[in-house]
């Protein structure tokens, strides 16, 4: 039940080989083309931590049941529980934690889904963007798109934005 067959990993190398295809071919800077390019990167990154995320039922990560307890927490009371009942660092910063608490509010997704759309999704989208613009601008545009495509699939990005995604998630927000 927990386990992704090899063909699925199997379609998406070729996926990526397809995009990488795309990127050492592409001879026009169409903003459509680039974007559909970004796009298609994302959205392989994004079917790796979807199906991840759908093959538990319960949170990934290193520490996520105290995360979703804390998320609960605030729901549940309304407010960010003071330093002095938790005496930990994210009720002195809790961004990421408040962000995922008014998507559940707003929306009635679960805090598993709710912290990957409301703070892993924007961060892979934040990487690639500032990954784009940064390469772009001191490289060129192939340069550019195959560094998203390789962030697509970076190891610590997958981490980051589909398991851990608070605790990493606030210092990616740091650096920035």
């Amino acid at each position: 039940m927990y386990i992704r067959l090899p063909l699925y990993f199997y379609l998406l190398s070729v996926c990526v080989e397809i995009v990488a295809f795309q990127i050492v071919l592409c001879n026009n800077s169409k903003k459509s083309h680039i974007m559909l390019i970004i796009l298609e990167a994302f959205l392989l990154s994004t079917s790796f931590s979807l199906t991840q995320q759908a093959l538990y039922r319960t949170v990934l990560g290193r520490d996520p049941w105290f995360h979703w307890i804390f998320v609960d927490e605030i729901v549940r009371a309304g407010k960010i529980p003071s330093y002095e009942n938790i005496p930990i660092s994210y009720t002195k910063m809790p961004n990421f934690h408040l962000l995922i608490t008014a998507g559940m509010l707003l929306t009635g997704i679960p805090y598993k889904f709710s912290q990957y759309l409301f703070a892993g999704f924007p961060t892979l989208l934040l990487e690639f963007l500032v990954l784009f613009a940064l390469t772009r601008k001191v490289f060129d545009l192939k340069t550019a798109l195959l560094a998203v495509l390789i962030l697509s699939f970076a190891d610590n990005v997958l981490d980051m934005t589909s398991k851990s995604i608070i605790p990493n998630s606030l210092v990616f927000q740091w650096h920035f």
